[in-house]
């Protein structure tokens, strides 16, 4: 069994390994871990996280600096925003004014679809005494973020039950209109992308 004293920086790890196997342990172990991890595609955020670790115990703890020659997994590049044409055919796409609203508050409002499902209505106001204030049929609703739990209602209500839309229902919902149309689309893309001015939303 391998100690570790951290107040005498004694390690009978090394002691049993021996300096001049280090290159051996980095390439039959460390790097065949990491090449393991990869094979099972995981993700490059994954694969930095475990050689973090692997860093983390062999280098700063052991001293070993037997990790210094293996570079962290690359980060993914980034996606490509919608082009205006993309855009455009994604909202004539949209047969409900529910996927429109989607598609044009991503793009406007910048809100991230977490923050879409949580939009509500707000609730009236009510006076000192109780009374309810009752607003005049000019003054557009208020919208408000709230939790989950909430009886609200929800401006993106879930078809299937009582609360919000999902998350995940409002992601397939904006994948799925572009599959048709021949593109990969996601919220992401539709959020970053250049703002549609609003002559041409209408």
């Amino acid at each position: 069994m391998h100690t570790w004293n951290t107040e005498g920086r004694e390690c009978r790890f090394l002691e049993n390994v021996g300096r001049g196997k280090l290159k051996h342990l980095r390439d039959d172990d460390v790097s065949a871990y990491l090449g393991t991890l990869a094979a099972r595609n995981l993700g490059n955020a994954s694969l930095r996280l475990h050689l973090c670790a692997l860093r983390a115990v062999f280098d700063k703890m052991l001293g070993m600096e037997i990790t210094a020659g293996i570079v962290h997994a690359p980060r993914p590049a980034p996606r490509p925003v919608a082009t205006d044409r993309e855009l455009a055919l994604l909202r004539q796409a949209c047969t409900d004014w529910h996927s429109r609203l989607v598609i044009d508050m991503l793009n406007r409002s910048g809100f991230r679809p977490g923050e879409l499902v949580s939009l509500a209505f707000a609730p009236p106001v009510t006076t000192m005494d109780g009374g309810e204030r009752v607003g005049t049929p000019s003054i557009r609703p208020v919208l408000c973020f709230a939790p989950t739990s909430a009886e609200v209602d929800w401006l993106f209500p879930s078809p299937v039950r009582a609360g919000p839309m999902s998350l995940r229902t409002l992601q397939r919902r904006v994948t799925r209109l572009g599959a048709p149309l021949g593109f990969r689309i996601t919220c992401t893309a539709v959020r970053k992308a250049p703002v549609v001015p609003m002559q041409a939303v209408a």
